[in-house]
């Protein structure tokens, strides 16, 4: 099987702050986009009902299929805006067997998806021959073109500009390293092989096996192999990876990626690692040529025979686009001269989402002063939603925390989202920040408690809010009073409604001490008066007590013997009243310095 990998030149960084967590309804092969319509859809062409109509200038192609097959396609963009394609190509008139005498040429285009002009051979070296054709940029500036399959073993190239001149650089060396893997010159490790520069300067490189080896001393290595195939055991094929070809290596969004081929189940599975290296990862379907993926923009969908060699194209540390290598038949139907063919496309890939919904959580610190993740751009990680007899289910949505609710349990605890390990010191004072609103008009619950059993609070009062469907911030202070806990936690009881709310930038810091309010009693009319924190009712033993500030949030606070503890309260004007059968006027209190 000829085949060929995709690669791309690493881009610094991609910022943590746009990480989510990780998505298990969605595979690879969900964030391909439309290709936009940018020239006509044609029917009178070569090619099977399946791929009619579609753009002839998408790629490229031979569009009178009477000269050329191409396969391969590998892009870079150059300073000036131009994209440089380095594919395959040989005698239509051969068939698709004509690729045992493929030579690797240079194509152009003034846009990412074509169309490609052929610009003819490489190199003369070997009369250009050339298959499995990949290329990228050393991170000494120079650019490199790697050739493999029909060149065993498999040759590199380099120039100081993607327009050429290409000269020979020599060819790759592997060291098995202990391993029991065959690195002769003729092995499989120069089939189609594919190399991704790191940061470092050390080069990973795979080949049609999956066989992981690394390179710190230079394009030509030795490559010192790293392990048996990272293929794993799918639908009970061999872990040897003996039925697949055609990986492609790339860098993004925290994680090093591989996509690799069963050109006889015409499927593809893609595949994560943290370090290039270890533990890879198996993330389901990449790609199916019978799956409505190569589509356009008016709804058109190409459906190809045989889709290989995929590779991939960056810019800002994602992948945008994805090249394929297509046949429109079986490649034995591809006799020559006849009304099939082979041609590279360019789909367009969502890499941004891509790497936001695959990145790999930031470890949580185990113990810290602040919230994590408190904005929800990586996902739910740091959060735990419970549904104690409560049934809802907590989600990001727009990057945010939507809780849909759907019956309740008892008690607004009975529907929590929490966070732990936040360090709370005694004799510290704190605010707790938040952003929310809801579907319709409800409550919410918030509360800074411990994470075990009693679940003691450490605010004077549970504090209540009242949302609207406006997004709001709300905050509320308090003084930890207790003893000091390493492992407190801020939490959100949503338990008193079905309706719908949601949760935004959820932040906590120590802050200066709550004002110490007047000394002396504050009278107020009726059956209240206030001193020190402490509310005093004349005539009523129980019930309870709602404070309302300037800003409209309200908690409340139990009535217990005729008096109610608010605790120290920042300087302000606040409403009181008691709710229940013992309602009374609201009353207001003036706390002053």
């Amino acid at each position: 099987m000829n085949g060929q990998i995709a690669f791309c030149k690493i881009s610094i960084g991609f910022l943590l702050a746009l990480m989510a967590s990780q998505s298990t309804a969605k595979t690879l092969i969900d964030y391909f986009l439309p290709i936009p319509v940018t020239s006509p859809l044609v029917s009178n062409i070569w090619g099977a009902p399946g791929v009619l109509p579609r753009d002839q200038n998408n790629g490229i192609e031979d569009k009178a299929a009477t000269s050329w097959s191409y396969w391969d396609g590998r892009i870079q963009k150059d300073n000036s805006g131009k994209f440089h394609m380095y594919v395959s190509r040989w005698s239509q008139g051969a068939g698709h067997n004509g690729w045992f005498g493929s030579s690797c040429v240079h194509t152009v285009s003034d846009s990412v998806r074509g169309p490609y002009v052929d610009k003819g051979l490489c190199y003369s070296d070997a009369s250009g021959q050339g298959h499995n054709v990949m290329g990228s940029q050393l991170n000494d500036g120079r650019y490199f073109i790697l050739v493999s399959e029909t060149r065993r073993p498999a040759t590199v190239y380099t120039s100081t500009s993607l327009d050429g001149p290409w000269n020979k650089e020599g060819t790759l060396t592997f060291d098995a390293n202990g391993f029991n893997v065959d690195v002769a010159s003729g092995s499989d490790l120069h089939s189609n092989t594919t190399l991704w520069v790191r940061p470092d300067g050390s080069i990973l490189c795979t080949g049609r096996h999956g066989i992981i080896s690394l390179s710190t001393t230079g394009i030509l290595g030795p490559y010192k192999v790293q392990g048996t195939s990272v293929y794993p055991n799918i639908d009970g094929r061999e872990n040897t990876g003996v039925f697949a070809e055609d990986p492609v290596l790339w860098y993004s969004g925290g994680l090093y990626h591989m996509i690799y081929n069963y050109p006889d189940d015409r499927y593809a599975y893609h595949l994560t690692s943290v370090d290039g290296i270890h533990n890879w990862t198996n993330r389901g379907i990449a790609f199916d040529p019978r799956q409505d993926f190569v589509r356009y923009t008016d709804g058109t969908v190409n459906h190809w025979y045989k889709m290989e060699r995929p590779q991939v194209y960056l810019e800002n540390g994602h992948v945008t686009h994805f090249t394929f290598a297509v046949i429109d038949v079986e490649k034995s139907q591809d006799v020559g001269n006849d009304n099939h063919d082979s041609k590279v496309i360019v789909v367009p890939f969502d890499g941004v989402q891509f790497d936001i919904d695959n990145a790999p959580p930031v470890p949580v610190p185990a113990h810290r002063d602040s919230v994590f993740n408190g904005g929800f751009d990586q996902g739910t990680n740091g959060w735990t939603f419970n549904t104690w007899g409560s049934t809802a289910q907590g989600s990001i949505l727009n990057g945010e925390y939507n809780i849909a609710i759907t019956a309740l349990g008892t008690g607004n605890a009975s529907l929590q989202l929490v966070q732990n390990g936040i360090i709370l010191q005694q004799g510290k004072s704190y605010e707790v920040k938040f952003d929310a609103y809801a579907s319709a008009s409800r409550t919410l619950e918030a509360n800074v408690e411990q994470d075990v059993s009693p679940w003691t609070s450490y605010l004077p009062a549970l504090e209540s809010f009242d949302l609207t469907t406006k997004k709001t911030a709300y905050s509320y202070t308090f003084t930890m009073t207790n003893a000091t806990d390493s492992n407190g936690r801020v939490s959100f009881n949503a338990g008193a409604s079905t309706t719908s709310l949601t949760l935004d930038n959820i932040s906590i810091k120590e802050v200066a001490a709550p004002v110490a309010v007047h000394a002396q009693a504050s009278k107020i009319a009726g059956a209240m008066r206030w001193r020190n924190g402490t509310l005093f009712f004349t005539g009523v033993q129980a019930g309870t007590l709602q404070i309302i500030d300037s800003r409209g949030r309200s908690r409340l606070v139990e009535l217990v013997g005729g008096q109610a503890s608010t605790g120290l309260l920042p300087a302000g004007l606040y409403h009181v009243r008691l709710l229940g059968e013992n309602s009374t006027s609201i009353k207001s209190i003036v706390v002053v310095p």
